[in-house]
């Protein structure tokens, strides 16, 4: 645990940052991999396919992943003002209301998915590799919201060690399942839509026993999971979703253009994601540290927070703009294994 009410803020803000950074890229390697291995082994065509959902598992994940991150900042509120009672219900909400909708949009989606897929004017020669990946990834949709509650309460508490040690067990996992699956098994996009849930589902098991270990004042009990409705308003879900359904319109404008530029925006996505990790992993940052001060009362610590944050992500912002005219053509070889010029361009 880390109280961050105390302490020089630059300091705190930078270490509680630089294991969730390492996390968030694990995180994001989980992708990478699949886009990697399928690749190499696949072709073009599977990664367009991987590609062409997206969007797709964009706004539904991230809406739920809005849902538990708002949840968490309520909880290192409650942290920060040392009131622990108001913070096991808000793990209990946090798990009622992600496990509903997650329910909820996984029935949803999995419905009416040939219609969401031709509505996204999803090529027919990727249709059925992409509907493959998607439904896979949409029916395990579950696993991936219970790890985000888990890791989310604990980086609440300043806890942000754990799930990076839990996130690198599980990427592990993930590339040799990849592997395994897809050149082993010759189960082609399937094998890699498997290994990333089998890996997710190995954090959400140790996040878990580590919870109950380490830190059972996390745990709620039965009375905690009264339904409260000003706690269940706390939340960020429609925030992330409203994104995500941007990017969900765009994508079924790009989809129009082929399988050559679909690949093609794809690798400039995961190029993307990699150079703006940095700055959202310091706007979570600087939310819990917020939260927590909130909660304290230390309104001055608030502001203090907000302005040190936004100075270090303009810093990596002029970087990035440096990285992506020079560095981009290799990157993009280097995600998907794919040299075709007119892709690469």
């Amino acid at each position: 645990m880390k109280d961050l009410t105390k302490g020089n803020i630059t300091k705190l803000i930078l270490m509680f940052s630089l294991p969730l950074l390492l996390g968030n890229v694990f995180q994001l390697f989980y992708n990478l991999a699949d886009t990697r291995i399928v690749g190499q082994t696949l072709g073009k065509n599977a990664i367009a396919a991987l590609g062409a959902t997206s969007s797709v598992n964009t706004v539904i994940i991230g809406f739920l992943n809005g849902l538990t991150n708002g949840f968490a900042l309520v909880t290192a509120r409650f942290f920060g003002a040392k009131e622990f009672d108001r913070l096991k219900k808000s793990v209990a909400h946090a798990l009622t209301l992600g496990i509903a909708t997650a329910i909820a949009l996984t029935a949803l989606s999995l419905a009416f998915i040939d219609p969401l897929l031709r509505a996204l004017n999803t090529p027919d020669n990727i249709f059925k590799q992409a509907k493959t990946y998607i439904v896979i990834i949409l029916a395990g949709m579950i696993i991936s919201m219970f790890y985000n509650i888990c890791a989310g309460v604990l980086r609440a508490v300043g806890d942000t060690v754990s799930p990076l040690i839990f996130l690198i067990i599980s990427t592990i996992a993930n590339i040799g399942l990849d592997l395994l699956f897809i050149l082993g098994f010759k189960m082609g996009v399937e094998g890699a839509a498997y290994a990333t849930l089998i890996a997710q589902g190995i954090s959400v098991v140790l996040c878990v026993i580590y919870i109950i270990k380490k830190h059972k004042f996390l745990i709620p009990s039965k009375s905690d999971f009264r339904f409260n409705f000003k706690l269940a308003g706390d939340s960020m879900g429609l925030m992330i979703s409203l994104v995500g359904i941007g990017t969900v319109i765009m994508q079924g404008a790009i989809n129009i253009f082929g399988t050559d530029i679909i690949v093609a925006h794809t690798t400039a996505r995961k190029i993307s994601e990699i150079y703006m990790l940095p700055i959202s992993v310091f706007g979570a940052a600087s939310a819990t540290f917020s939260s927590q001060n909130y909660g304290a009362g230390r309104i001055d610590r608030v502001k203090e927070g907000v302005k040190k944050a936004t100075l270090i992500t303009w810093g990596w912002s002029v970087i990035v703009i440096a990285a992506t005219w020079l560095f981009t053509p290799f990157f993009a070889h280097l995600i998907t294994g794919i040299s075709d010029p007119e892709i690469v361009g």
